[in-house]
């Protein structure tokens, strides 16, 4: 599912269609090393200038999933170099360059544009908590590939739209426990039984689904009942 869900990028640059993919996996399923990690670094390898551009919500997300897994695999690149201030950034010898940073401000996230010869990819780590003025920044760039990626959220709001309604303009992958089995049984168990199988955390966290409720969002009546 990890390589289904990068596999478009070989079919993305200048002058090329726009591609748009959306991943939902359960958490520690790999999204960080995987979705985000590895294709940012195929991108500025295979775009000589290419420029990438990485945002989550949560500057712990960034400093102890994103910036190790790319640390992880750097030294195979030759002449790749990062440094951490004012933000983390990779560059290449051949121009390319990696933003990855964290805002709330969607002022701070307009402004990239990808050009013939420097193509621009987004990506958005755990995108179900990113707040939507962030999206619409995003928007307003002229970016050649964009990647959501997240465990499940509400059912509600831009990732899961991607998913849902907006699914026809992404390459969409979604990923459960089964095809995740290097996540511990240990830890699948306790969630278990701690919240129930059908919890919504449970749902989201293990399953890799949305969820209609969570403990910060708790409604009368679900978003699926008010549908219906």
């Amino acid at each position: 599912w990890q390589d289904k869900g990068v596999a478009p990028l070989e079919k993305a640059g200048w002058g090329k269609p726009i591609v748009q993919i959306s991943v939902l996996a359960p958490n520690e399923a790999g999204k960080s090393s995987r979705i985000v990690a590895g294709p940012a670094l195929y991108w500025v390898s295979v775009h000589a200038k290419g420029k990438v551009a990485i945002t989550t919500k949560d500057q712990k997300q960034l400093n102890e999933q994103i910036i190790p897994a790319i640390e992880a695999l750097i030294h195979k690149f030759e002449g790749f170099k990062s440094v951490r201030s004012p933000y983390y950034r990779v560059t290449t010898p051949t121009g390319g360059v990696i933003i990855a940073y964290v805002t709330d401000d969607s002022s701070r996230v307009e402004g990239l544009h990808g050009s013939p010869d420097s193509p621009l990819l987004e990506i958005v780590d755990e995108a179900k908590s990113v707040e939507e003025r962030i999206f619409s920044g995003i928007d307003r760039c002229g970016y050649q590939a964009l990647i959501y990626c997240s465990s499940g959220g509400l059912t509600q709001g831009t990732f899961y739209e991607s998913q849902t309604k907006n699914r026809e303009a992404f390459h969409c992958v979604q990923a459960g426990l089964k095809d995740c089995p290097h996540i511990s049984p240990d830890k699948v168990k306790r969630i278990i039984d701690k919240y129930g199988e059908n919890h919504p955390f449970t749902r989201s966290c293990v399953y890799g689904e949305f969820m209609e409720q969570d403990d910060a969002d708790q409604f009368i009546f679900p978003h699926s009942a008010v549908m219906n």
